[in-house]
């Protein structure tokens, strides 16, 4: 069983977009993710998203990177706050190569119980339009890779140097 957990791109703040839609920053974080993974020729049965509107926008956006046998599903308990057992329990019970796209706290929160077995143990920091690509092996989960498409970018490569 594959999951790709994705976090949604950047989203427009809610004065300027009271359902904070994808910012133009954020399409274009999008679009970087999916040149980036496109020649992968990924597939999956399944996209999952939350209901917000910056969730289903970047779950549209990869669907054209990423093939989906039945397509987007919008499902509950992938809010930003949500409790990640729930999603974990259908993720299991679903038996299904999935991608889900969601939020933060919620993506950091995931990805640290599948790996480590605890919410609160912060395993990673997911960025805007960040990719995690897992594998279950029937005893345990597992980090395949991870893409952030900041990668190659200059302030990527201004934030490294400033560490230097």
């Amino acid at each position: 069983m594959r999951l790709i957990l994705v976090r949604h791109g950047q989203a427009n703040p809610a004065d300027i977009d009271p359902e904070k839609g994808l910012s133009e920053t954020g399409r274009l974080e999008v679009a970087r993710l999916g040149s980036l993974i496109g020649p992968l020729q990924l597939g999956v049965d399944e996209i999952w998203h939350s209901d917000k509107v910056r969730a289903r926008q970047t779950a549209e956006l990869l669907a054209q990177a990423i093939k989906a046998i039945n397509g987007l599903v919008q499902k509950r308990n992938l809010g930003p706050n949500d409790d990640v057992a729930k999603v974990t329990d259908a993720v299991m019970a679903e038996n299904k190569d999935l991608m889900i796209v969601g939020h933060l706290p919620f993506m950091n929160n995931m990805l640290s119980y599948l790996l480590a077995g605890d919410q609160h143990r912060c395993v990673f920091a997911f960025p805007a339009a960040g990719m995690a690509y897992l594998e279950y092996d029937e005893r345990c989960w597992r980090l395949n890779w991870f893409i952030n498409p900041e990668f190659g970018t200059a302030e990527a490569g201004a934030r490294f140097r400033s560490y230097h």
